[in-house]
């Protein structure tokens, strides 16, 4: 039998919140604290790494509006913390990349085939950095540049287009420590480059994450072999 006492002490008193509940008095519950955490994070990563500026200027650029390269951002930390200001980068497609290497290495050569592009992307660069006009013609002069440009280079950066032979003839013109930064990775049409890459002795790093201007992930990887000038 249970007794008005008894009664009494199993009734939850209404100016107490229940242990059961999930919301705390005049509060959020657990999920709706976690979810406004994240916003949070997401929203200081997002000023921070630049990638608000850049998606509403459509341009790949940091948070304090300077130029940066059009890979994803965990790929961009990685080579920013190891690049050398002795470095040699040769560069398969010209941009705001250009400008960031110039600012970071002594030298880079770089090769466009968009004729309005270059003119443009030249007209910024400082005096270390070095902008060729290549037609595009696929097996043609384009991907050949890198035989006109000086070398040998400490890295070469493949993110123009003819990415297939531009693999395939950039590895001789590389230093003994030289590595390849070769941009959307992913693709399934790059697999002969990259295969050739592997054949050639390099080992290979894949960092996928969002990057400047774009809603979406994608992969930039670095090839290298075992003695290399990024230190991996």
């Amino acid at each position: 039998m249970v007794t008005s006492e008894k009664r009494s002490k199993q009734k939850p008193n209404a100016s107490e919140p229940s242990v059961s509940s999930p919301r705390p008095r005049g509060g959020l519950t657990l999920n709706e604290l976690e979810a406004v955490y994240i916003t949070r994070l997401r929203h200081r990563w997002m000023k921070q790494s630049g990638w608000l500026r850049t998606a509403v200027e459509r341009r790949p650029l940091d948070s304090s509006g300077e130029p940066c390269p059009w890979i994803c951002y965990p790929a961009l930390h990685f080579i920013a913390q190891r690049i050398k200001p002795t470095f040699r980068v040769f560069e398969y497609g010209s941009g705001f990349s250009t400008i960031w290497w110039a600012s970071r290495t002594s030298r880079i050569v770089s090769v466009e085939h968009n004729e309005r592009w270059y003119e443009e992307i030249r007209s910024k660069l400082p005096g270390n950095a070095t902008a060729l006009f290549r037609a595009l013609e696929y097996g043609g002069d384009y991907h050949r540049a890198i035989l006109d440009a000086d070398g040998p280079f400490d890295i070469v950066v493949i993110d123009g287009r003819d990415r297939v032979n531009c693999a395939k003839v950039c590895v001789p013109q590389l230093t003994d420590g030289g590595v390849v930064i070769w941009d959307n990775s992913e693709r399934e049409n790059y697999e002969e480059g990259r295969r050739y890459l592997r054949d050639s002795g390099f080992r290979r790093i894949d960092f996928v994450g969002l990057g400047p201007v774009n809603f979406r992930d994608w992969m930039t990887t670095v090839f290298y072999r075992s003695s290399n000038c990024l230190g991996i």
